[in-house]
C-alpha cells in the first residue's frame, strides 16, 4: 500500500508550506509595518 506514504508526503508538503508562509510574513510584515510608520510620520 502506497496511501499511508502518500500522506507523510502530503503532511511534509504541507509542513514546508506553512513554514515558508510563516517566514514570508515574519520577513514581509515588520518590512511593511516599518513603511507605514514613516509614512506616518512624514
Amino acid at each position: 500500500m502506497m496511501l499511508p506514504f502518500l500522506g507523510f508526503l502530503l503532511f511534509v508538503l504541507l509542513l514546508l508550506m506553512g513554514f515558508w508562509l510563516l517566514a514570508f510574513l515574519l520577513v514581509v510584515l515588520p518590512y511593511w509595518w516599518i513603511g507605514n510608520l514613516l509614512e506616518k510620520k512624514k
